[in-house]
């Protein structure tokens, strides 16, 4: 038995036996399905199914690095799109609503359902599904336009800056892997069932017939013409290409590799608890040494409202700074008789700092921050720690230096009563290399009044 066959690529008509790979005899195009008529679009399906593997870790995971004056915000195509239209960018939120989350999966759920061969939709239903994926297809290319659109609207010269995450690797590929599900899509595997005709294997002649000129363009056919017959080839048509199904267990692998990357980045969680948030937000940064060690992930209030809790992301390079006996405070303007400190941060943003323990000691997961600065005396250990009684405070509060002939040897760690209210009890700490100074004829006064 054979069959009428149109050529996809020059449209010549011609005879082709059936169970027999056959090639155009004008062009030698095959005219089966090229990946095999039992093939169909499976390898497309596959795609589509990659595709769609892709698709939830591509708008999940975290899309930008966006630092704003010192802020950093890192947020997913998700949270982007809640983000303009909680702002009030309706417009652009619905773009991105539309184009870069509803249309690649109204398009990959098409090509799924025309690639399946058990349940094909009617004629009528399948050549609507097509065409709708044909347009939706032109839309997809609006993708570029939003990412370029995107890198403008958030690139404000060196205010903003902007890295990538690993969600925007994860949607490029997801856009490479759709466009190659639609590639390998072949229309033609939709009418296979329906649009051969069928002639008897010694007929030659037709009376009428389209026959299409070397331009791809019908031609009629003279009565009595001779239908011309395909070349037969070497390759066979009945064959069945397991391997399709690989490619979404590729996409699996990826989707676990890079998921599994962005977990062992992230670093570990920590809580710092203060009495008084100073203005700190989502955001914010933990440096350590003026390097970035971690960032603020949440602000809460504490469960009895009496302070703040925030949640702390260390970098995986920084958790070591966690550890028991660590001590955080909050980086705000501050002035007072030693000088005027954190200017930075009356422009910028607010930020934590750590002063750690010994590399030793146990990591924690919970810490009380300080209300303000300690002591920088006390990074270097080894000193005396001495106590001083006077009849007034007089302005004396931690952090304040102790001077010798104009030279800092040490700082107030802490005032406060003595135990009978007598007198004011104020702990000094004196550097190791000035611990020579203190003996018992050392006087104390309060230099600043």
């Amino acid at each position: 038995m054979s069959h009428l066959k149109s050529c996809h690529c020059c449209g010549l008509i011609q005879r082709a036996p059936d169970g027999v790979a056959a090639v155009c005899a004008r062009c030698e195009t095959a005219l089966e399905s090229w990946m095999g008529r039992l093939s169909g679009n499976r390898l497309s399906a596959a795609f589509a199914i990659a595709a769609l593997i892709l698709y939830i870790p591509a708008v999940t995971m975290p899309f930008l690095r966006i630092e704003q004056l010192g802020r950093v915000r890192v947020s997913s195509l998700l949270v982007g799109m809640r983000t303009l239209f909680a702002e009030g960018h309706t417009f652009v939120g619905l773009i991105v609503l539309v184009f870069s989350i509803i249309t690649p999966l109204v398009k990959l759920s098409a090509l799924l359902v025309l690639s399946q061969e058990r349940w094909q939709l009617p004629h009528r239903h399948r050549a609507r599904t097509y065409r709708m994926v044909e347009q939706l297809g032109r839309w997809g290319m609006l993708d570029v336009l939003l990412v370029a659109v995107m890198v403008a609207f958030i690139k404000l010269g060196g205010v903003v800056e902007f890295g990538a995450g690993p969600g925007l690797a994860t949607f490029a590929l997801f856009v490479i892997v759709s466009l190659i599900a639609s590639v390998t899509f072949d229309p033609y595997c939709l009418w296979d069932d329906g649009l051969s005709l069928a002639t008897e294997a010694g007929q030659t002649n037709v009376s009428e017939g389209p026959r299409s000129t070397a331009e791809g363009q019908p031609q009629s056919i003279s009565g009595g013409e001779e239908i011309p017959d395909a070349k037969l080839s070497e390759k066979r048509t009945n064959r069945t290409a397991r391997w399709f199904w690989l490619i979404p267990l590729v996409a699996v692998g990826i989707v676990g590799w890079i998921g599994w990357s962005t977990y062992a980045e992230r670093g570990r969680l920590i809580t710092v608890s203060f009495s008084d948030g100073h203005g700190i937000q989502q955001g914010d940064e933990l440096r350590y040494h003026g390097i970035l060690a971690g960032n603020v992930e949440n602000v809460r209030l504490t469960d009895d409202l009496s302070g703040i809790v925030l949640d702390v992301r260390l970098t995986p390079e920084s958790d070591g700074l966690g550890r028991k006996g660590a001590r955080f405070w909050i980086v705000r303007p501050q002035a007072d008789l030693t000088g005027i400190a954190g200017l930075e941060t009356v422009v910028g943003s607010k930020y934590l700092t750590v002063l750690p323990t010994s590399p030793d000691g146990p990591l924690a997961d919970e810490f009380v921050g300080l209300d303000d600065p300690p002591l920088p005396d006390l990074e270097q250990t080894g000193g005396v720690e001495i106590v001083l009684q006077s009849a007034q405070g007089n302005g004396l509060r931690p952090g304040l230096g102790v001077f010798y002939r104009n030279i800092r040897i040490g700082g107030v760690i802490e005032t406060g009563l003595a135990d009978d209210g007598t007198a004011v009890e104020t702990r000094v700490y004196i550097q190791p290399q000035y611990r020579h100074l203190i003996c018992e004829r050392t006087e104390f006064w309060n230099a600043g009044g």
